[in-house]
């Protein structure tokens, strides 16, 4: 797990180098895995790559870091992200938030559900 953080970090940094060129302002990350257990092994945890992220603004010295933007999974079947608190986390650190499947959903039982026709 921790190669993944570090491997989240390498790109902030790299991004980091981009906002400074001018090529970007904000980037973010999408994970269909924020919103679930943090017991399990895949989980991303947004508390921890927020704190990357404050890392990397301290020792850049930056005024704000350019990491503004979370994506992930939310409908009527896949509800994690309220059980783990992701708006009131993003509204605290003036993340904006997007969600992927809004349409679809995977559950255990019936696999991916089409939610619209």
């Amino acid at each position: 797990k921790l190669e993944y953080y570090d491997r989240i970090e390498k790109a902030f940094r790299k991004l980091e180098e981009f906002r400074d060129l001018g090529k970007i302002q904000y980037y973010g990350i999408s994970s269909n895995t924020f919103p679930i257990s943090k017991n399990d092994y895949t989980h991303t945890s947004l508390e921890i790559v927020i704190e990357i992220s404050c890392k990397i603004q301290k020792e850049l010295g930056l005024e704000k870091s350019g990491f503004g933007i979370i994506q992930f999974t939310a409908n009527l079947y896949e509800t994690g992200f309220i059980n783990h608190g992701l708006l009131d986390i993003a509204k605290k650190n003036n993340l904006y938030t997007l969600i992927n499947r809004p349409l679809n959903a995977f559950t255990k039982n019936r696999g991916m559900v089409r939610l619209h026709r």
